[in-house]
């Protein structure tokens, strides 16, 4: 069994984080009544690894000596490029991947060590990380004839949309802005994690951050009635996806990179055509 990772996701389902990680965890419950068990494990997320106790696990990380798989981003300008290596093993592999985001090395190391687990060589392994193409708007790196695109529109909660713009952040571009659109399910805790993203952005230095629909709009305005955001310019509010697309055509971007990311309901991905 695998459970990848928990974050801030859905909580308008499960009631609250803790909820969220009750739930995923009903599948270790689970393992735990079969007598052959496995579990791959991110041994550095410590949620994971406090309701893993117990049982049998393969674990994978960058932190400790005592995993199976360790690894470590190389460099991130921007496609992930990390190092692995095996414990007990001398060879260190170095693997250039096609996706944007340093936060990409968990799953990464997963895939590793699932692979190494069932007897995959560890040059095939490389050879296949290496070759994945993302094509279904998850840290897709796009050319238009006018701009770079990050393309992660396909989900978005509060965990991968710090993730997200923290990554941005850091990388060597030139022109960076971002369209974001709302986060869905995520019940009571909507206003504050959306005003929590706000006021991360507003640190960024972006030179223009364009935000898509209402949760984002009443966070904004709250925002810029504070003194915190005062002579805050850099930002625009979009009713929809439709509306974005409309002061695309009005007034195009060019020559800028682009970090395009939210829930999939809010339809991002249909301003592709039109950066």
């Amino acid at each position: 069994g695998i459970i990848t990772n928990v974050g801030r996701a859905h909580l308008q389902g499960f009631g609250s984080f803790e909820g969220v990680i009750r739930t995923k965890g009903e599948l270790y419950d689970w393992l735990r009544t079969k007598a052959s068990a496995r579990i791959f494990l991110h041994a550095d997320n410590p949620y994971l690894t406090a309701i893993a106790q117990g049982l049998t696990a393969t674990r994978y990380g960058s932190g400790s000596e005592e995993v199976e798989i360790r690894g470590q981003v190389v460099s991130c300008n921007p496609f992930l490029v990390f190092s692995w290596q095996q414990k007990g093993a001398d060879d260190i592999h170095t693997v250039t991947t096609n996706l944007v985001g340093r936060y990409n090395i968990d799953n990464a190391l997963c895939a590793v060590a699932v692979g190494r687990y069932f007897g995959i060589d560890a040059d095939t392994i490389d050879a296949a990380l290496a070759d994945y193409q993302p094509t279904n708007s998850r840290s897709q790196l796009i050319h238009t004839r006018h701009n770079t695109l990050i393309v992660d529109a396909y989900n978005a909660n509060p965990t991968s949309m710090r993730a997200a713009i923290d990554n941005f952040r850091c990388m060597d571009a030139p022109h960076k802005r971002v369209i974001l659109g709302d986060m869905k399910e995520l019940g009571e805790a909507s206003d504050d994690e959306h005003r929590a993203i706000v006021e991360l952005l507003a640190g960024c230095g972006f030179d223009a951050i364009w935000l898509v629909g209402d949760n984002f709009r009443r966070s904004v305005e709250a925002f810029l009635a504070a003194p915190a955001g005062e002579g805050w310019t850099q930002c625009r509010t979009f009713a929809s996806a439709d509306e974005v697309i409309a002061s695309l055509t009005d007034t195009p971007v060019s020559e800028a990179t682009v970090l395009v990311k939210g829930s999939n309901s809010m339809h991002l991905s249909t301003l592709v055509p039109h950066l």
